[in-house]
């Protein structure tokens, strides 16, 4: 399944240190390049991003 998600769900996931549920539901998400550029705005949460991002 292809699943390609927007900026809040992430995000907020991340705030809460729960972004691995959404690895635990879906094995592959798709993030549009104008959510990654958003994601990586958000001081808080940049490293959990990038780290995600550089996972593949």
């Amino acid at each position: 399944m292809l699943i390609v998600s927007n900026t809040s769900p992430l995000s907020n996931l991340a705030v809460i240190g729960e972004i691995n549920l959404l690895q635990q539901i879906y094995p592959k998400l798709l993030i549009p390049p104008i959510v990654h550029t958003e994601l990586i705005n958000f001081p808080e949460i940049q490293p959990t991003i990038a780290k995600l991002i550089n996972l593949g």
